[in-house]
């Protein structure tokens, strides 16, 4: 289960990625699979997580002969060359970092012109009614500390000179989970963990049934805002 639509790029083309925030690199992960002769870099600023990842794919002979860096850092200076990247990624880490906007600016720094910069954030009506019903979800550590507005965004998009050209909405399922839960005062009920059970389903292509119905309200009610942006 895909935040990005990677099959709509223009994949034979891409042959260096960054993954800006990349948790536990299941972007990059996924990418291994589509891409050839590529060098796909993760950077999270979690030692645990970049660990985890260079056990797993850095030392390793990768398919379709990609490689793997991963780079525990700071994503607001990363050590990246100017105009290098063919593809950027930053997914569901803007709202986590206080000036966000230095994130943005690295992201465009590191992109070639021409290239393609992929942003996810919270959408705004899910994420504020999670706000509302729980203050333990508005102060987990780490968790997230401002909510985007589309339009506030794609001005900051603007001003950068980044040119939007494709959006979509992902995960409508995750944002019923999660205004659930902090109605719930973020306890996991048993019919809560039988809810996430499916969406870990879903994470692996199972549960059809409830993939389509995603699928139907995601425009409606995805968590996820996705943006496709060209330098």
């Amino acid at each position: 289960m895909e935040t990005f639509k990677f099959n709509s790029l223009n994949l034979k083309k891409i042959k260096k990625v960054i993954d800006v925030g990349c948790g536990n690199g299941r972007h990059l992960k996924s990418l291994g699979f589509k891409l050839t002769k590529a060098e796909i870099i993760g950077i999270d600023q979690s030692e645990k997580e970049i660990k985890k990842l260079k056990e797993e794919l850095e030392f390793r002979s990768c398919k379709n002969n990609n490689s793997y860096k991963f780079i525990n850092g700071d994503v607001r200076k990363m050590d990246v060359l100017d105009n290098s990247q063919d593809l950027v990624i930053c997914s569901e880490v803007l709202e986590h970092v206080p000036n966000f906007e230095d994130v943005l600016e690295e992201c465009y720094r590191i992109l070639k012109p021409g290239a393609v910069m992929l942003i996810s954030v919270p959408s705004y009506f899910p994420e504020s009614l999670c706000w509302k019903f729980s203050k333990k979800y508005k102060q987990t550590p780490g968790g997230h500390i401002r909510i985007f507005k589309k339009n506030f965004l794609k001005e900051r998009f603007t001003a950068l000179n980044l040119k939007l050209f494709k959006y979509h909405r992902e995960h409508a399922l995750h944002s019923i989970y999660w205004i659930l839960r902090a109605r719930n005062n973020m306890e996991e009920s048993n019919f809560l963990k039988s809810f996430h059970g499916l969406l870990v389903k879903q994470m692996f292509g199972q549960a059809k049934l409830s993939l389509a119905l995603e699928k139907f309200l995601n425009p409606f009610f995805g968590k996820s805002e996705c943006f496709y942006l060209r330098k």
